[in-house]
């Protein structure tokens, strides 16, 4: 007996829930990380602590820096690669350059999420007329009246007022605080770019890379803070304040009681320096001479035995273990090696690719499909986004790698597609076709931001080429082979 409708509708429905701890669209799982107290935290984590600030500093300019391509759906569909030149135009003809944008996104490493919300523009041309009654539209490189991005614009961490996530723990829309209206705005998530570094039980605030920070950091301010403070006492002594007895008694009058306060308040302040000076009250006792008050200066009897810089060493690294970025500090003490620093750097290179391979997830599963759909096109050509891989390049292990393989009888010269990806891998420029170096990318390929490519150029296309059985796409020049071919994956950082 067939299934009715609502037995079939039953049979897709979920039963379970994620288990997020929620309340009113304000997350509860961790009370040490949350609101806007945990997001100024993190702001000064960043901004003060030197060990944090200059990993998150690597972190980004070696992302921001990587290669990246827009992969047509088909490589042997005309129709296809025609679509994946489009995304590559509309990438690179943003009001901002694209690297700029990766940048805004990767702020969800050190607060665990980031939204980015995607603005259109109609392709119009340099000097786009206003349509009555509107502002100027953007202008655009192009004027062929498609709809490409205007930019992906950052929707800031503190202006979040909530989320609200329904009854089966989906995230439904995005609640800002406007801080310049002061209105709320509700911003449903099917229209935003949201970036996370975790997914743990659909969670949309994620994971904060610095969360495994947070203890050592912790631990180290509060050090420091100590310190100094032991060292200025140290230096300038620690203060005394001088009065009779009946000044101390609990029962002593208020006006006594407030003028110990004063006294108390007064040297807890003093500095040894150009701007010290203090008042103090000159009485005598009777005839005996002594005065009532006085304040002094107490030197410390011994020196301190704690080594504190062990201590602050020992907080640095575990913070740097934390963000798999341990190598940084191995230059900073007797231990390690520069084979442990290699696989310590493989490691963190790694981590890395995962942020972007997640990123171009997300761009081409929304966004790309987004702007297909606006512009009618097939979701069946829609491209990827893809990068390069973050890696070091080891140019003796690479010349010996290839040493290794001719010996033993492989061949890989002659070789124009070996030789200018070898060539790119090194940082040298790829042979032109009379041998000599050229100074720019080869014929009918325009380099894309951050080293991709898109589709061949005009005056590439309008240049006679050879028939080829392959058909061109945007990651190679077209037919004509004027230059080696290039995968994503084998771009370096």
């Amino acid at each position: 007996m067939p299934r009715t409708s609502e037995e079939e509708q039953a049979g897709y429905r979920d039963l379970g829930v994620s288990g997020l701890d929620k309340f009113t669209g304000h997350l509860m799982d961790d009370p040490e990380f949350l609101g806007r107290e945990w997001i100024e935290t993190i702001i000064r984590m960043k901004l003060y602590d030197p060990v944090i600030a200059a990993i998150i500093k690597i972190i980004k300019l070696r992302l921001t820096s990587t290669s990246y391509s827009v992969e047509p759906s088909d490589e042997h569909s005309k129709e296809a690669v025609e679509v994946a030149t489009f995304y590559a135009e509309c990438l690179d003809d943003m009001n901002r350059p694209f690297p700029e944008i990766i940048s805004d996104w990767l702020t969800m490493i050190e607060f665990g999420w980031s939204i980015l919300e995607p603005g259109y523009k109609r392709r119009r041309g340099e000097n786009p007329r206003p349509y009555a009654g509107a502002p100027r539209p953007d202008a655009s490189r192009f004027d062929d009246g498609k709809i490409g991005w205007s930019d992906w614009y950052p929707r800031g961490h503190t202006t979040l007022w909530k989320w609200e996530i329904d009854n089966r723990g989906r995230t439904t829309h995005f609640v800002q605080f406007n801080p310049y209206g002061g209105s709320i705005v509700r911003i449903p998530m099917d229209r935003l770019l949201h970036f996370r570094t975790d997914a743990y039980l659909d969670n949309p605030e994620g994971i904060s890379a610095l969360r495994g920070t947070w203890r050592p950091w912790y631990f180290k301010t509060h050090l420091e803070q100590t310190e100094m403070t032991g060292i200025d006492r140290d230096l300038n002594g620690l203060p005394v304040v001088w009065v009779p007895p009946e000044y101390l008694k609990e029962d002593a009058p208020e006006e006594m009681k407030d003028l110990v306060e004063q006294m108390l308040d007064m040297a807890s302040g003093v500095r040894v320096d150009e701007q010290s000076a203090i008042a103090v009250p000159l009485a005598y006792e009777g005839n005996s001479g002594n005065k009532k008050f006085d304040f002094t200066l107490m030197s410390s009897a011994s020196r301190r035995q704690h080594n504190t810089d062990l201590v602050v060493q020992r907080q640095d690294h575990r913070i740097a273990l934390s963000l798999l970025a341990q190598f940084m500090l191995l230059g900073s003490s007797d231990i390690g090696s520069f084979a442990l620093a290699s696989s310590h750097q493989d490691m963190f290179n790694h981590s890395l690719n995962a942020y972007l391979g997640r990123s171009a997830g997300v761009i081409s599963k929304r966004e790309f499909k987004r702007l297909g759909k606006l512009n009618g096109i097939d979701p069946r050509l829609t491209p990827r986004l893809a990068f390069g891989q973050v890696q070091a390049i080891d140019i003796d292990a690479l010349s010996s790698a290839v040493m290794r393989f001719s010996q033993s009888g492989m061949r890989f010269f002659p070789s124009r597609e070996i030789e200018g990806h070898l060539l790119r891998r090194m940082g040298f420029p790829p042979p032109s076709d009379d041998g000599r170096p050229q100074s720019g990318p080869p014929l009918g390929v325009r380099p894309l931001q951050g080293g991709g490519r898109t589709a061949t150029d005009p005056a590439a296309e309008a240049e006679p080429q050879a028939p080829t059985p392959e058909t061109p796409n945007p990651r190679s020049g077209g037919g004509k082979e004027d230059g080696p071919k290039e995968s994503p994956g084998q771009s370096g950082a």
